[in-house]
Order: structure tokens, then C-alpha cells, then sequence
């Protein structure tokens, strides 16, 4: 998994692979490696920003986020309060929009 952006140096993300006891095999998952195929990102966040307008300016909650995770992947998001890993969270979900960047699963 690689990791960039200002946000991230706040959060503290941890990746685990149980090599002893794959969570997946090839191909399991849509895009996968199966017949020889180029395996894609489980979910890829690239670039992603949210900033919330407010009766002072703007408040900028998620700047600049990029990472991607493998399938198979357990990854945590750690950090002090306020650093948005709850925004994250929700905009990967689907439940709040993004000021900009993408995010995708499985490539789609």
C-alpha cells in the first residue's frame, strides 16, 4: 500500500498480510490476476480532498489523500481527533462528497 498527501502525515495508516492464511486467492475478486490479467487496487483513493464551507471560510478536513490496498489487505486509519479519518471514511463510503480527487474499487 503507498500512502501520500499532507492529510496522511497526520493519520497513521497500518497494513497487515496474513501470509500463513491468505484472506484471497488470484482471481477472486473482479479485475484480478486470474488468466493471467493484471490485478488491480482493491480500492484506490487518489488524490482525494474535502473541504466544508462554513460562515468563517473554508475548513479543509481531507487534503491531498493517495493510497491504494491489495486485496487481501486489512489496513487501520489512525490519528488524533480532527485529522479526518472519519471524513475519509464516509467519503469512501459513499456517504459524503469529495471536494476532488477519485476513488475506485477494483478499478471501476
Amino acid at each position: 500500500m503507498r500512502v501520500s498527501g499532507t492529510t496522511a502525515e497526520k493519520l497513521k495508516l497500518a497494513v497487515s498480510n496474513d501470509a500463513a492464511r491468505p484472506a484471497v486467492t488470484p482471481g477472486s475478486f473482479p479485475g484480478g490476476a486470474a488468466g493471467g490479467g493484471t490485478r488491480k487496487p482493491a480500492l484506490s483513493i487518489d488524490g482525494v480532498s474535502v473541504t466544508y464551507k462554513t460562515a468563517r471560510g473554508s475548513h479543509t478536513a481531507v487534503d491531498d489523500v493517495s493510497m491504494k490496498m491489495e486485496p487481501g489487505e486489512f489496513v487501520s486509519i489512525l490519528g488524533p481527533s480532527g485529522c479526518g479519518k472519519s471524513t475519509l471514511l464516509g467519503v469512501v463510503a459513499g456517504l459524503l462528497p469529495a471536494s476532488g480527487g477519485n476513488i475506485s474499487v477494483f478499478g471501476e
